[in-house]
């Protein structure tokens, strides 16, 4: 079963250059990754490993 949900599902580009977010799943990310654009840097979040990890990628954005 989890070879049928990795094929629905893959991981986040949260685009936080602009005015609004862009959330876009992208297939060449893997499953539970969220990565996120800013102005002045990007980083690479893993919620499989630890749910603190997409708590951080959403704190991040706020901090930019």
């Amino acid at each position: 079963m989890n070879v049928v949900k990795d094929v629905k599902h893959s991981g986040l580009i949260v685009d936080a250059r602009g005015e609004k977010l862009l959330i876009q799943e992208h297939p060449s990310i893997g499953r539970g990754s969220i990565v996120v654009v800013g102005l002045n840097k990007v980083q690479h979040f893993d919620s499989t490993k630890t749910t603190t990890d997409f708590l951080k990628a959403l704190k991040s954005l706020i901090v930019q």
